[in-house]
């Protein structure tokens, strides 16, 4: 293919090498002026169409120059036309621009070899038609086909976008209905412990982690890290909560705060910590037990919409403490209510 491409760029030129034969030519100022003019014409015309993906049928713009360069200077003007636009094209898509880099890469290199192609035969034929006594008539002909050719192509580009964008929102339809499907299951797993606290009353860290291996979170749900239970501790009370914790299976237990943030501003009557107490599987989250997920902005203002809307919350992206490779992730956080006592789950 870029055998090819070169061929399409440096035939015209050779073509029209031949007639760069020394000799006694008188060229008039009128002459140049009128060159110079379709030259830059050329150039402005193909960097304006080449260089936007959305030119659409504007590309057949570019074979009336080649008529004009066959009316200035017959073959030579035609073909030298025909090599500057065929770099213009080639530069522009070099430089990822224009309607030949959009969408597939084959099909993309495929539409500049065809403008390429019509471009040079365009180059090597137009000329001819001076010899023709009716060439007035065949030139309105190449300019009603140059044109009709531009508004079939801009209808076939304005029905491919039309079924691009019918199928990029079927996708975000199926992936929002796939992404709904699963913060559904994720919030199911998570009233099944409600349900558990709601039937023992009271679980310590022995019966959730059973709980937990019961639901086989990491072979059924591997893109969650854990679940586990998030406690609203008061300020006077984090002691106690301490001790309890310590007491009832997690060893050396405290209390400590989001690791590099700035603490937020707390509410008067707020609750000043939400405290991490049990999360499963243990092995892989351990820095989280004792977590306060409301010693952080981000982590707080969740717990708190759950706390006040009683309706499942995602917070905004955070990196977990226990996460080593620091990806992104968040929090999906569901209250619930046990005998008059609020629990962030």
């Amino acid at each position: 293919m870029g055998d090819m491409l070169g061929a399409l760029l440096l035939g015209p030129f050779l073509q029209a090498a031949k007639d760069f034969v020394p000799r006694e030519v008188k060229v008039t100022r009128g002459e140049v002026s009128r060159g110079l003019a379709v030259l830059g014409a050329s150039i402005a015309v193909g960097l304006g169409v080449f260089s936007y993906r959305s030119s659409g049928g504007l590309i057949f713009a570019v074979f009336p120059l080649l008529l004009l360069g066959a009316w200035w200077r017959g073959r030579l003007g035609a073909r030298i036309l025909a090599v500057g636009i065929a770099m213009t094209a080639i530069a522009t898509a070099a430089n990822r621009a224009g309607p030949f880099v959009s969408g597939d890469f084959d099909a993309s290199f495929l539409r500049l070899h065809g403008i390429l192609i019509c471009v040079t035969l365009s180059g090597l034929m137009l000329p001819l038609f001076r010899l023709r006594r009716d060439r007035r008539l065949l030139h309105v002909v190449l300019l009603a086909g140059w044109l009709a050719s531009g508004g079939v192509y801009h209808f076939q580009q304005v029905l491919v976008a039309k079924a691009d964008q019918a199928h990029l929102e079927d996708e975000v339809t199926n992936a929002q209905s796939a992404i709904e499907q699963r913060m559904f299951v994720y919030t199911e797993a998570l009233r099944a412990g409600e349900a558990l606290f709601n039937t023992m009353g009271t679980v310590d860290r022995a019966q959730w982690r059973s709980f937990v291996q019961t639901m086989r979170l990491q072979q059924l749900f591997p893109d969650i890290n854990g679940i586990g239970v998030i406690w609203p501790v008061s300020g006077e009370g984090s002691t106690r909560f301490e001790e309890t914790m310590a007491a009832g299976g997690s060893a050396g237990f405290r209390i400590k705060a989001v690791p590099a943030v700035t603490a937020p501003e707390g509410r008067a009557g707020d609750v000043k910590h939400f405290v991490i107490g049990y999360i499963e599987p243990e092995d892989i989250n351990l820095q989280a037990i004792g977590l306060d997920v409301g010693s952080e902005s981000n982590r707080r203002r969740a717990a708190i919409r759950a706390r006040d809307t009683g309706a499942p919350q995602m917070m905004k992206r955070i990196e977990l403490v226990q996460d080593g490779q620091k990806g992104p992730d968040f929090f999906w956080i569901y209250q619930f209510t046990i005998r008059g006592c609020r629990w962030r789950q």
